[in-house]
């Protein structure tokens, strides 16, 4: 049985590493459907996206014509294992689904992704951003499908405001070094739960293979700007092939979000 992680570690540092949280024969099939789904979607980009270096909502039915490869992806975010220990990480909180991601190699142009926290995308102000950070909890646990080394944190950030350095990086929008950054590096199989609020940045290096598959997990209020769309998740037929505690965990993703998109407001 795969041991817990460290709680004490994640208060101080807001990350960590689970290593060898796949094997290779279970990174393969997984790479397989997100490789899938990658195609499908860059078939639908124009030309000059080949150094778009992610996609979000892996779990779009567009992306699965044979609506069965969605279930693996479904499984893998719903773990009992990985649903335990955001239990654990989120104390009183009750953790719910939120978001998928899948992150690749830029074609052409090498770059070092701004420094940000993920509360800002879309907040008017600082004190609006932290607003967010006070109301609602992200996480994301993500799992190198091939060696990843690309991905830069800044430990303690996720329970603080920003330093001087933070902040001006922050607000140009701009990669390169921090003081206090740290380069985690994953191997094929490796996995990270990082705090979403922490100050954080990917490194993006043309020809470099990665293949790092992303969820995104919250809990707190339930807020219009961290709101996802439906997905599969109106598709009843689809979530009775999950298994019991994966569909249990999905109600509550369900329920928080449901009446939105049934306004058609996704």
């Amino acid at each position: 049985m795969r041991a817990d992680i460290d709680l004490e570690q994640w208060a101080r540092d807001g990350f960590v590493v689970v290593p060898g949280y796949l094997s290779d024969t279970a990174c393969a099939p997984l790479r397989l459907v997100c490789d899938g789904v990658l195609k499908a979607w860059q078939a639908g980009r124009p030309a000059d996206a080949e150094d778009v270096t992610n996609m979000a909502y892996l779990t779009a039915p567009q992306f699965h014509a044979d609506g069965a490869t969605i279930l693996p992806l479904l499984h893998f975010a719903a773990d009992p294992w990985l649903v335990d220990q955001l239990a654990r990480l989120a104390g009183d909180g009750v953790p719910r689904f939120q978001n998928t991601q899948y992150f690749t190699e830029p074609q052409r142009r090498t770059w070092d992704g701004a420094w940000h926290r993920d509360t800002q995308f879309g907040a008017r102000n600082a004190a609006e951003e932290k607003a967010r950070r006070a109301a609602l909890t992200g996480v994301h646990f993500r799992v190198a499908l091939v060696d990843d080394p690309w991905f830069h944190i800044v430990p303690g950030s996720h329970a603080r405001d920003d330093t001087a350095a933070e902040e001006a990086a922050r607000a140009a929008k701009s990669g390169g070094v921090l003081p206090e950054g740290r380069a985690i590096r994953l191997a094929a199989g490796d996995a990270l739960f990082f705090h979403a609020w922490s100050v954080h940045r990917g490194t993006y290096v043309a020809g470099e293979s990665r293949r790092t598959l992303d969820v995104i997990y919250e809990w707190g209020d339930v807020v219009d700007w961290s709101a996802p769309p439906p997905t599969c998740f109106l598709d009843a037929a689809l979530l009775a092939q999950l298994t019991r505690p994966a569909q249990d965990f999905y109600a509550r993703f369900i329920d928080a979000h449901q009446m939105r998109w049934q306004r058609g407001q996704s």
